[in-house]
This record gives structure tokens, sequence and C-alpha cells, in this order.
């Protein structure tokens, strides 16, 4: 408990520096961005430290990282000063005491929310907390070399004398929150899970809450509406599930007959256990929500991940995707700003919206162009309603924002783009392959019923008035071309249909039709509606559409040469845009919303009861299974677990990490990805010559480096000759060697082995089965 309120306080802390900040950078939102002012102020103390110890201007230290606070703080301070209305120290103080008197019941909601939401995901990570399969010791491995390492880029714990090759910037962030909390790693890991999950709720919350707040200006009701969808926003962001949870009850319950189930094809769920009961009963049946799409090539199965926020939370691997969340919230925080913004950005603004987007490129590379593309889409829209649709003068201002914008993107990161190593290898085509429609709406379902109606009413609206100014040459050619469109796309669609693609014919209709609706919407009799909250909800709506179309067609090429991981990536954002969207478009076509027609719009709204309640099945069942029903005692600590089946090892690495220095390199077994191999590296940051081999040749796009340490290792563990031994142990600068239970059983360590070491090191450690080798 006392590390989870260490914990709670360091982000509580950075949040409060970076808040006036975040006041005037969030000026045009109706929370002023206070629900993001703690992942900002991460972002930024972060930042300016990683940038600082990478120039070797300040060490990887705890007073570096209060520097770094102080200075973001200091800023932050100095801006709320004098970019407001009076430039008088009082004038700003009073401005902050107005702020919290007018908000501060949607503070004190928004910080209830932050706390329920960490309280409940410290409790789940508390009855679950062992850092032990799937990629969690990849994770814990990158926290610890970048909390050992003296200098950045950080040490790669898996191939010594190499810096980490990898979108790193999310672990760094944990780092720094680990060193300034004073928490141990392998708790702050798993606190890091329950922290990414609040700051993903409250800032889905944050966002929500903002669209509706600012459609419902002029309205009577107050704040109830908006914090009502504000809520129901964050719960299909961070908590709802995919509706695979309901078939699981299905078929474990023993319904459904055989072919039904080969027909819904969900990998290995047709040979699940049947228990008659209506909760799955095996382990880990909560996995297979996270392969939904099944992809079969000429009778061979292809991997496919559809991962979801909720199931990443579930699972606890700390990886970029899901370390980029809070932070892919607030991007599309600052893109409804600029929505809403009344003037140009200004030069402060810009280098904030570059370090808080260019960021994104080292959190997670995958989201920077997604979201870098709805703020300046955002931005345009914005620029087009200041220039009141006139001239060319907005295009102007729009391409100077983007140069600008994209430059600093890159630049500001400049250090991590020059050191990366990929093994990205452009776009190659899907050819064979396509998503099953159905598939498509167990992962999406909820959404899909929710935003269908949203595009299709603003479409209809749009072409309404349109109709009404058809006096107008550009009404009257706006409504023919639609119409055009709408004759081709259908004919498509029908073509489409007639091959059986009824996915690919649906998200075609969909994605025309949003599109329709933003074009026409530019028409000057509609400048109201270019920067209205439904716009940037059809937005958002139509990229989500977009990201799941485009994996029907091409993929990223990497080392798995199918398309798995960018639907994983693509699937992934697409989930969060289509949750706030969905969230939305239940508030602006409910009846709650003036100008709606009670009857139609209730029944829809109850319409969607039942798939929430079906997509609230899989947390509620998946949590009970993961946390073996919440039985046994709590514990953070995530090597805990090695007390009962390798205690020696536990026993070793708490001496290396009292004894070894940061940076010095250890040799150990080295062996397949997912497995024990590594475990010295991974719980003390320490390098080793060679780690899990098969996931350098991802990060690295080639195996040619590791593929050289494999038969290194073997001769120091085989070998009883003490000549290549030493010429070994210098060429790799090598301070340790470990010999372990998994060494001796891996390489069948001699005697003779052991008597070289011996004569060549001295024994710094000795325990149990497990001797240290040191020079």
């Amino acid at each position: 408990m006392t590390y989870a309120i260490s914990w709670w306080l360091a982000v509580q802390v950075l949040g409060l520096a970076a808040l006036p900040l975040a006041r005037r950078l969030f000026r045009n939102l109706p929370d002023k961005g206070y629900a993001l002012a703690k992942p900002i102020g991460m972002l930024l103390t972060s930042y300016l430290f990683w940038l600082a110890v990478s120039f070797g201007l300040l060490a990887n230290s705890r007073a570096g990282i209060v520097l770094c606070f102080a200075l973001v703080a200091g800023a932050s301070a100095l801006l709320h000063l004098y970019t407001g209305r009076s430039a008088r120290a009082g004038a700003s103080v009073r401005g902050v005491v107005q702020f919290w008197r007018d908000n501060r019941g949607l503070i004190i909601t928004n910080e209830l929310l932050f706390a329920a939401a960490f309280g409940v995901l410290v409790l789940v990570r508390a009855y679950n907390p062992a850092i032990s399969g799937t990629e969690k010791p990849m994770d814990l491995a990158f926290l610890n070399g970048i909390l050992g390492s003296e200098y950045f880029p950080p040490l790669d714990p898996w191939l010594s004398g190499f810096a980490i090759s990898y979108y790193y910037f999310g672990y760094l962030i944990m780092a720094v929150l680990t060193r300034l909390s004073g928490v141990p790693s392998e708790v702050a890991f798993n606190l890091a899970i329950a922290l990414i999950f609040a700051l993903t709720a409250s800032g889905a919350f944050s966002l929500t809450y903002n669209l509706v707040r600012r459609h419902r200006e002029g309205q009577k009701g107050g704040n109830a509406l908006p914090t009502a969808f504000g809520a129901l926003g964050a719960v299909f962001v961070a908590v709802l599930g995919n509706l695979e949870g309901v078939l699981e009850v299905l078929h474990t319950r023993g319904l459904g007959s055989d072919s039904f189930w080969q027909w819904i094809d969900v990998k290995n769920l047709a040979t699940a256990p049947v228990s008659g009961s209506w909760i799955p009963t095996d382990s880990w049946w909560w996995w297979r929500a996270s392969r939904v799409v099944h992809d079969v090539v000429f009778g061979v199965e292809q991997e496919v991940i559809d991962e979801f926020p909720f199931f990443s939370f579930l699972l606890g691997d700390m990886h970029p995707h899901v370390l980029a969340l809070p932070f892919v919230l607030l991007a599309l925080g600052l893109g409804l700003n600029l929505l809403w913004s009344k003037r140009e950005a200004r030069w402060w603004e810009m280098i904030l919206l570059g370090a808080c987007l260019g960021g994104l490129g080292f959190l997670n590379s995958w989201d920077l162009p997604i979201y870098l593309f709805i703020c300046i889409v955002a931005y345009g829209l914005a620029s087009y309603r200041r220039w009141e649709g006139s001239g060319r003068g907005w295009l102007a201002e729009v391409l100077y924002f983007v140069v600008v914008l994209v430059t600093l993107c890159f630049v500001l990161y400049l250090p991590f783009w020059i050191g990366l190593r990929t093994q990205a290898g452009g776009l190659r085509l899907v050819l064979l392959v396509k998503t099953r429609l159905h598939q498509y709406l167990i992962m999406f379902g909820p959404f899909i019923y929710a935003v269908v109606p949203l595009v299709l009413y603003r479409l209809w609206r749009v072409e309404t008035a349109l109709k009404s100014d058809e006096t107008t040459v550009t009404g009257r050619r706006l409504v023919l071309g639609s119409a055009a469109v709408a004759v081709l796309v259908g004919l498509v669609c029908l073509l489409l249909i007639v091959v059986k693609l009824y996915l690919i014919a649906l998200l075609l209709l969909l994605i025309v039709a949003g599109l329709l609706a933003l074009i026409c919407g530019l028409h000057r009799s509609l400048l109201d509606e270019v920067t209205s909250s439904a716009s940037f909800v059809l937005l958002l709506t139509v990229i989500a559409l977009l990201l799941t179309f485009g994996v029907e067609f091409v993929y990223l090429k990497d080392v798995f040469g199918t398309r798995m991981n960018t639907v994983f990536k693509f699937y992934y954002q697409a989930w969060v845009l289509f949750g706030v969207a969905a969230a939305f478009a239940l508030y602006y076509l409910g009846p709650w919303t003036k100008g709606r027609r009670r009857v139609p719009s209730t029944l829809w709204v109850a319409g969607f009861i039942p798939l929430l309640l079906a997509g609230l099945v899989y947390p509620v069942l998946a949590t009970h299974n993961k946390t073996s029903g919440f039985e046994g005692t709590p514990n953070l600590d995530g090597m805990a677990h090695l007390e009962l089946a390798h205690k020696d090892d536990l026993a070793a690495i708490h001496w290396l990490r009292a004894n070894a220095e940061g940076g010095q390199i250890i040799v150990e077994a080295t062996g397949g990805s997912y497995t024990y191999y590594g475990r010295i590296s991974v719980h003390t940051g320490l390098p080793t010559l060679l780690g899990w081999g098969g996931h350098e040749l991802q990060w690295r796009g080639n195996y040619e480096e590791p593929g050289k340490r494999e038969p290194v290792i073997e001769t120091l563990y085989n070998s009883p000759d003490p000549g290549p031994t030493l010429s070994l142990l210098d060429e790799y600068d090598i301070e340790y060697v470990y010999v372990g239970p998994l060494e001796k059983s891996t390489y069948h360590v001699s005697q003779p082995v052991l008597d070289k070491f011996e004569n060549l090191m001295e024994v710094v450690y000795q325990g149990g089965e497990v001797t240290i080798y040191g020079r």
C-alpha cells in the first residue's frame, strides 16, 4: 500500500506542475485540459530528462529528474503568468482560484475516477503480480536496463555493448516515476500497468466530456450529461471487452452446434472444454479474445493479433502500445483544442505540439502518423472556419502549420530517430486473406452499432442543408456530385457483395458516407458545423474505419511476413477512436439531445444496452479467471514467484543488485523467447551477452550480431581451455559469469569448466546451486 501511495503522489506532483501549462494550452476545452495535465507533466519531465542525459548534461539519477521537474514546473508557472490577459501574478493566482470554484465538481469527479481506476487495477495486479510468461520479462529488462544506464541511449540488457533499438520512451517515463517515487522496479512494473489504466480512463472521460459539454453550450442541465457520457467514454475505451467473452460463455455452456462454432472460427474456441456451466473453466480462455480474426491460407493458419485495451491491462505486458495509450488521448485532446481555436497557433504552442505529438513516435511509432494527421485535419478545419471558407489564405496557413509541426516532431526527438534500427521493410499487399464480417463485428460490434447511425445522420443533415441552398452553384454541384458518388459506390458495393466481400463493402460504404459528410460540410452555409463536436467525432470515425479497412489490402512488412502486426497496431488505435466516437454518438442521437424524436431514439439506445452488457461479460469473467477469484494473499512484488521455483536465482539477483555496478556485463544462458532464459539481466538490468535472440532479430531487423554470440556463450560454458575463454572475456568486456541450474542444464557444464572459471576469475558469490565468478 505504501508503494502505491508513493507512486500515486509522484504522478500527482508531476500533474500539478503541468496544470498551469495545461490550462493555457487547452484553453479552448471546457475542462481546460485538467485530466490531461498528468500525462503532459509526465511526458515533458521525462523528455527534458532524456535529452539532458543523452547529451551528458545530467546523470541518470533522482537529482537529475528533480531538476527537470523543477524546470517544467517553473516554465509552466511562467507560461501561465505571461500568456494570460494580465501579467500580474495576483491576477494569475485569482484565475486559478476562480477555476477551482467554477470546476470544483469536475475536478473532484476527475480525481475520484483516476483514484478508483488506479485502485482497482492495483488490486487486480496484486492478485496476479508475477513478471513471468508472455513478454513481461522483456518489459522488465527494458525498465531495469534504463534504470541501470549511466547515460542514454540506455544499454540493451539483452545485447551487451549495444543500445536499446526500440521505441523505449514509455519505459523511460515509467523509469522516471520509479526513481522519483523510490519504488522497487519489480513493484513499479505492476503499478505502471495500474497507472496506464487510470490515465486511459481519465483521458477518455475528459475527451468525451468536452465533446458533449461543447455541444450542449447554452443549454440547461449543467454537467450531469457531459459527466455521464464522459464516464461512458472511459468505460468504452478502457474497460469494455469485445464480444468473444459472450461466445466463451455460450460455448462452455454447450450451446450452439459444431457447425456454428466452426463458422465462428475464433482460434481454438471450437475445441475449448464444455463444462455445462456459464463460466469458462480453462485457465487461459480469456486469451482467445485477442485472436478473433483468424486468417487461414491454403489450410495453414496465420497468426493475427487483435488486442484491445482491457485485454492488455489484464495480460499485464508493459508494451509500447499500452504505455502510449494516455498519450494518444492527450493527442486527441490537442486535436480537439486545435479545432476550437479561434487564432493561429503561437510559437510556444507549436513547440508543445511538437513535443507531445513527436513523443508518440518515441512511444509507439505506429501511432505518430495517425494522430499527427488528426491534428492537422483539425487545424485545417479551424483555419477554414476562421477564413470563412474564402480565399486561399487558409491553405497557406495550414501548409505552414504542417511543415513546422512535422519538422518539430522529428527534430525534437532526433537522437532517437538517428539511433533506431528497425525491422520495417515497406508495404506489402494482402492478397489471400480477408477479414470475415462476423469476426469484425465480434471485435467492434457495439461500436459499429453506435457510429453507423451517426455517419448516416450527419450525411443526411448535410445533404438536407445543401438542398435548401441549391440556389448557389456550389450547393447544386455538391448535391449532384454526392449523388453521383453514391451511385458509383453503391454499384461497387453490390459487386463486392456478389463476391462475398461483405466487410469491405460495409466499410467502403461507411467511409465514403463519412467523407462526403465531412467534405460537403465545408460549404459556406454550414460553416458553424465545421468545428462542431459532431464534426470531430465524424473525423475520428472515418479514421477508425480507414484503419480497419486498410489492413484488408496492405501491411507493413516485418520479420513475421504477414499482416499480424499491422492488424494488431491499427485495430488497437481504431478501438480508442471508436470508443470515444460511440460514447458521443449515444449522446448525440439519444432522446436526451434537443431535436431528436423520442420514440425511435429511445428504442435505438435500448437496442444498444444488450451489446453493452455483452461487452462487459469479458472484463468481469476474465478478471475473475486471471486473479483466481481474488484468492490468496495480495502482493505487488513481481519477483515474489521466484521464491517458490527459483529461490537460488532470486538470492543471487538480490546480491547482484546490491554489489554490481550498472553497465557491468554478465554472461548467462541464452535461449528461446518467452522462456526463463535471460532472467538475470531481466531482474538486474545488467547487460548480458545475449538474451532472447529472436527478439533482438525483431528489434534490429537482422541476426548478424546475435548469431555471432551464441557460439561464444557455448564456448564459455563448454570449453575447459582457459586461452579462448580469457580472450572472449576480454573481447566482450565480461565482468561476471553466472553458473546456475539453467546454465548447467543447458550447457551440461563440467567440473573442468568450473575449475577454469575459478582459475581465471574469483568466486564472488556462492549460494545453493548458483555460483557467480567475477574479475
